[in-house]
């Protein structure tokens, strides 16, 4: 294995994922590219809902400096979403850069609120066409997942 794919939003859920990214790489030497989408709302080519991205990045190149000071190969790589989904843009990227694996969290959101919102890791499921590694997530211990 030469190259993960680490999809990371900069959520809880995406974070869950570092321990596995650490055995994976401890076992395979592979190389991390941590990829983010950012995505803004617009109503045909008009802009609806556009967030500020800069803390989203500078969390996850702080996560892409922990993993080097860890001694593993990262960069990060950020697009924005301008009518694709997230999911295809972020198999596109396991493809261009020839990723031998894809791994996500996953938020646990449920199976009503998937279907009101959209998965992510669903679609993308659906259209990789690499291995993808979904690292569940789980409430801590007594707390009721939402």
């Amino acid at each position: 294995m030469k190259r993960i794919i680490w999809a990371n939003d900069g959520t809880a859920a995406a974070d869950r994922a570092r321990p596995m990214i650490g055995t994976l790489v401890a076992s395979t030497g592979a190389r991390v590219t941590v990829a983010c989408v950012h995505r803004d709302w617009r109503i045909g080519h008009r802009p609806v809902l556009v967030d500020d991205h800069q803390p989203v990045e500078q969390e996850l190149r702080e996560r892409v400096d922990g993993l080097r000071a860890d001694g593993i190969e990262a960069d990060l790589v950020v697009t924005t979403d301008e009518g694709g989904h997230p999911a295809q843009l972020i198999a596109d990227l396991a493809e261009e850069q020839d990723a031998d694996l894809i791994v996500t969290g996953n938020h646990g959101k449920g199976a009503v609120a998937g279907l009101l919102t959209g998965s992510f890791t669903t679609h993308l499921l659906k259209v990789a066409h690499r291995p993808v590694l979904v690292v569940p997530w789980r409430p801590p211990a007594g707390q009721v997942s939402t």
